[in-house]
């Protein structure tokens, strides 16, 4: 039995790794399949690690198109990867969601065995019923889309596409509150703290990608990191630690926007960013970062650094007070946020 990760963060590789340790599974048998550029820079060298060929933001690699022979070109592209990945062993998926059309062709090859979902972020914090109706519901499909899309991958996606599919096998969580009224769920050990030598940050601003999934405008997202900023002065801050997302990252457009932002107030503080490859939850969780204090949206780093004992800020009211729909995702936000981050 072959066994797939998809990771495409910090979270979702230690979480990963503890699902690992827990199952008792073989390194050799483990596959880490890493999305959004993600990379590891200390994985196991027995697990076998490779760049996933296929996004689904902002491309959408199955996107279903009126030509629809093409998609049998990339349904068979699918297979050949599936095939390099695992012979001709049967296999189970490991992922954040079940959403994503590529994670959907894994759970529906006819070597797939089942697939678990692992903790990653706010959405881990929902009961599956508030993500898939409220959250994330998956809306209606046209009868012309149905038939489109069975057209261009052969059957092989469905026009429901539930962000937990309720046929999972596992829900693996590190926090007795996440995955709320899962019937199957595992608790983990918590993976991030550590006494890993590493600078001692005093401040870090975390983005979120809301505007860039459209959850709000970025003209309100940028609007709000303006005022946050201006805060941040009012309280004495001098320097700032940067983290983009990597929808902003990878994207030279987008984090231009959010850096004309910083540039303007770079005369009253000093920002610098902070890299990629760096886990936000392992500099919570590390000693030497004990008065580290975070600012963020509504990213999950929140959560995690708060169960590290760190104080976490949010500057979501400011985007709140110019978009309602916004104002109302957050009254909707899971306990575990509202209870350990304080609104700004």
């Amino acid at each position: 039995m072959k066994h797939l990760f998809y990771i495409h963060s910090h979270i979702t590789y230690h979480v990963s790794l503890e699902v690992i340790k827990h199952e008792h599974l073989e390194l050799s048998d483990c596959v880490f399949m890493y999305g959004r550029k993600f990379q590891s820079l200390a994985a196991p060298s027995a697990i076998k690690q490779v760049n996933l060929p296929f996004t689904h933001h902002p491309t959408n690699s199955f996107a279903v198109d009126r030509r629809f022979w093409k998609g049998w070109n990339k349904l068979a592209a699918f297979d050949r990867f599936a095939r390099g990945l695992v012979g001709g062993h049967r296999f189970k998926i490991y992922t954040n969601q079940s959403g994503i059309d590529f994670i959907r062709l894994f759970i529906r090859h006819k070597q797939c065995a089942g697939f678990s979902f692992l903790e990653e972020g706010l959405a881990s914090y929902y009961t599956l019923e508030q993500v898939n109706t409220q959250l994330s519901p998956s809306g209606g499909s046209t009868a012309f889309f149905k038939l489109l899309l069975f057209l261009n991958f052969k059957g092989r996606l469905t026009p429901k596409k539930w962000f937990y599919n309720s046929r999972y096998d596992r829900a693996y969580g590190i926090s007795k509150t996440s995955f709320p009224g899962f019937e199957r769920r595992e608790t983990l050990p918590f993976p991030f703290h550590n006494s890993s030598p590493m600078p001692a940050y005093q401040h870090i601003l975390v983005l979120d990608a809301t505007a860039e999934y459209g959850v709000t405008s970025v003209k309100n997202m940028l609007c709000a990191l303006e005022k946050g900023l201006q805060q941040l002065v009012e309280r004495g801050v001098e320097k700032l630690w940067v983290k983009y997302h990597p929808d902003q990252a990878n994207f030279v457009e987008v984090k231009r926007l959010y850096k004309e932002v910083f540039d303007r107030c770079s005369e009253l503080l000093s920002i610098q960013e902070l890299p990629q490859h760096i886990s936000l939850e392992f500099v919570a969780g590390n000693e030497l970062n004990s008065q580290t204090v975070f600012y963020i949206f509504l990213s999950s780093v929140g959560i995690y650094a708060a169960q590290c004992g760190r104080e976490v800020y949010s500057f979501a009211s400011f985007v709140s007070a110019l978009d309602q729909e916004y104002a109302q995702r957050v009254q909707r936000l899971p306990d575990a946020f509202r209870e350990k981050v304080k609104f700004l």
